[in-house]
């Protein structure tokens, strides 16, 4: 990864052995020079006195990805393309009206995740919704970082086609049929 698999053991480290998404805690022990982790568990590590290095980015399909049997996708493609709508719909509301889209959720969102402040809740709205994409395609790079990674903590994974796993075909029928530029415009008008 980055250019460095000749220079050091990557080495994950399950959320069990740490809590979840706890990995800085390793470096913070001595165990590790390093973690990848999300701007959004950020704070702990911060507060335990570790800094950001600024690394590029490395694309990974993640967030919302969404994954079923095949079967079902077959037997399911009406409600599979409903699905892809609502998640369209979500996609351009949370990047385009950001503001009402946290001040709609806020609420429920801090009950959820169990704290009050503010700040914090914006600071991980905006970490989730930064990143996400009105048209969810996920580029070839993050398709091959994503098989890089899986087959790290999946060894029995390897061989597979990394494309098996992604059907776009009801996105990209909405796309060409002028579904998302139609919901863009008519959410900035």
């Amino acid at each position: 990864m980055m250019g460095l698999e000749n220079d050091v053991t990557t080495v994950l480290v399950h959320d069990k052995e740490v809590g979840r998404w706890g990995q800085w805690k390793k470096v913070v022990s001595g165990d590790a020079a390093a973690a990848f982790m999300s701007p959004l568990y950020l704070p702990d590590a911060l507060a335990a006195g570790l800094k950001i290095l600024s690394v590029p980015e490395i694309p990974i399909v993640g967030q919302f990805a969404q994954a079923c049997r095949a079967q079902f996708a077959h037997e399911n493609s009406a409600l599979l393309s409903a699905y892809i709508k609502a998640v369209v719909h979500a996609l351009v509301w949370l990047t385009l009206q950001s503001g009402d889209a946290l001040a709609s959720l806020a609420l429920e969102m801090k009950s959820a995740m169990e704290f009050s402040d503010d700040g914090e809740l914006k600071r991980r709205f905006v970490s989730v919704v930064s990143g996400l994409k009105i048209r969810p395609y996920p580029t070839p790079q993050a398709i091959a970082n994503t098989y890089e990674i899986a087959t790290i903590e999946y060894p029995a994974a390897k061989g597979l086609n990394p494309l098996s796993l992604w059907d776009l075909h009801w996105l990209k029928e909405l796309d060409d049929a002028g579904f998302i530029d139609d919901l863009v415009r008519q959410v900035s008008s």
